[in-house]
């Protein structure tokens, strides 16, 4: 065998660093656009509808309700007759009493219970019954009259104080009641005074003066 030749040592070969040229394109380049202003923003207008706008009705005041009438129930007027006219004050005695003065019942409480305890059976017969004289008083008109006068239904002969024309009995709808005529010395219902041509209603066991004169109403005996 050939003697081993040492090779060569091996010296690389540095080539300078070239950089690279940058890529260009071989087509012509675009025509560049004129520079063009942009025109300024304007901002949207809100939509406005195409439609004429209906036309606005003109206000008109309300004239307010006229004031509808209020009819009211007529309350029942029952026209207060006349008092007898007689010319009585000359021949009343007057009674010598008290302003507050009211007359008191004479009878004793028991024989008045008794006077009151009607028998339920009998058919009803309103009267009056005289306390001093124990004579019935029974009304035979619809509009019965008592006093000292000839003309009274009912004459009291033995009472000055009683007055002409003292007060009428009126009975209507199957009840009675007592009208005071405008007398001298009143008269008077359950210790009440009437006033001149009021009707009071008469009830069983009521007592009633005129002037100083008692009765007691019964409606049965």
């Amino acid at each position: 065998q050939p003697p081993y030749a040492p090779q060569e040592q091996y010296t690389p070969q540095q080539q300078p660093y070239m950089p690279q040229q940058p890529f260009v394109s071989q087509e012509p380049p675009a025509p560049q656009q004129p520079y063009a202003p942009q025109e300024p923003f304007t901002p949207q207008q809100p939509f406005v509808s195409q439609e004429p706008p209906e036309p606005q009705q003109s206000f008109v005041p309300q004239e307010p309700p006229a004031p509808q009438p209020v009819f009211m129930q007529a309350e029942e007027h029952t026209e207060q007759p006349a008092p007898v006219q007689e010319n009585d004050a000359a021949q009343t005695t007057m009674l010598n009493k008290g302003a507050d003065e009211v007359p008191q019942p004479t009878l004793e409480p028991a024989a008045l219970e008794a006077m009151m305890d009607a028998p339920m059976g009998d058919v009803p017969n309103p009267h009056f019954q005289r306390v001093r004289t124990g004579e019935k008083i029974f009304f035979t008109k619809p509009e019965y009259t008592i006093g000292k006068s000839e003309t009274a239904d009912y004459m009291i002969m033995d009472n000055p104080a009683v007055s002409r024309i003292h007060c009428v009995i009126v009975k209507k709808n199957g009840v009675s009641y007592i009208r005071d005529n405008a007398s001298t010395n009143h008269t008077y219902v359950d210790g009440v005074e009437l006033r001149p041509g009021d009707e009071v209603l008469l009830k069983h066991g009521s007592i009633i003066y005129m002037a100083d004169e008692e009765f007691v109403f019964l409606l049965r005996g």
